[in-house]
């Protein structure tokens, strides 16, 4: 395992960018890259191939939906699900770049981080009147574009995060693809010299429980990040009901 790892590092170390760790994780293919509940109680799995054509859709969409410059930040306000990866990575893939966002936020505590970064556009499920002047999009518009063949990502490199604001005003810092690719090459300092944080594959597939929100940094970084970065399964609550947990 450490061997495989300290590969996947390498190819990393060549490029920090968002697109380079984009194409390492979609680069494993027919692998799990989600598990989760569908409408009939029933486990369904996205591979990270499906992911990577999803996120190309969502790209095609924006660029079709979002009149606005390269480089204009585009809020991401959804609940964990096996998609939020998709947008996400279809925001980057499109040329904007992505604020996450608090799904339990007001839109009043919402509105003030989207303009903190001088945003055009949100991602949500809410009604779009709380948003006037800003493009507001929905999910299923993002994913039902079928992205042509020859579609060519021009793509941005850096990606908004937000304080909680528990001791202040909510905050908004960015992260470019350098200091997000780092974080994740720390790994090779401590790979094999941890016994607590290595897995034994004979325990069966590893898993993740996404149950931190995504959009906050330790959810994005620990929980999506680290452990799509590996080809890992992330698993998808629809609730947090503690029998579907």
């Amino acid at each position: 395992m450490n061997k495989d790892c300290l590969e996947v590092l390498q190819k990393l170390s060549r490029d920090y960018s968002y697109r380079n760790i984009f194409d390492i994780m979609m680069g494993y293919g027919d692998a799990t890259a989600a598990e989760y509940l569908d409408a009939q109680d029933e486990i369904a799995k996205l591979t990270y191939r499906e992911t990577g054509q999803e996120a190309r859709n969502a790209a095609a969409a924006l660029l079709e939906a979002v009149d606005e410059p390269k480089g204009s930040f585009i809020g991401l306000k959804m609940e964990n699900s096996p998609h939020w990866p998709s947008v996400f990575w279809g925001i980057l893939m499109a040329g904007f770049q992505p604020v996450l966002l608090d799904v339990r936020a007001e839109p009043e505590a919402t509105l003030n981080l989207l303009d903190q970064a001088g945003a055009v556009g949100i991602i949500t499920e809410e009604d779009a009147g709380e948003y006037l002047g800003y493009e507001v999009l929905r999910l299923e518009s993002l994913l039902e574009k079928q992205a042509a063949p020859d579609f060519a990502p021009d793509w941005a490199d850096r990606v908004a995060l937000c304080t909680s604001g528990t001791t202040g005003t909510a905050k908004v810092f960015v992260y470019d693809g350098a200091a997000m690719g780092h974080q994740m090459d720390n790994a090779r300092y401590f790979l094999g010299n941890n016994e607590d944080i290595m897995y034994d594959a004979s325990d069966g597939p590893l898993k993740n429980l996404a149950f931190l929100p995504l959009h906050h940094i330790f959810g994005f970084v620990a929980v999506y990040m680290w452990f799509s970065f590996f080809g890992k399964t992330i698993v998808y609550l629809k609730d947090r009901n503690p029998k579907n947990i």
